[in-house]
């Protein structure tokens, strides 16, 4: 999964493949829009995976369902996720 802080996949980003308990300071709180290649992750609001969560796989997304999420729109609303938790390969 790549992480943006841009919304159309712009901006600095990150590829996450594992469990990932802080994103980091340029990431945390920054995130716009997500490319999901392979498996499914769910994002969470606060740093060790707890507050609220949106989850994000290869065949979500938007109205092509690719796996591809554009805007906070598609990501729960929200842009504030600080940790990630892999939950499948597939």
């Amino acid at each position: 999964m790549t992480i943006y802080t841009g919304q159309n996949f712009t901006g600095d980003h990150i590829v996450i493949t594992d469990n990932t308990y802080y994103i980091g300071p340029n990431f945390n709180d920054q995130i716009r829009s997500v490319k999901v290649d392979s498996g499914t992750f769910t994002l969470y609001q606060h740093a060790g995976y707890s507050g609220y969560s949106v989850t994000v796989s290869q065949y979500g997304g938007d109205t092509s369902s690719n796996g591809a999420y554009p805007s906070p729109s598609f990501l729960g609303g929200a842009t504030d996720y600080s940790s990630v938790y892999k939950n499948s390969d597939n």
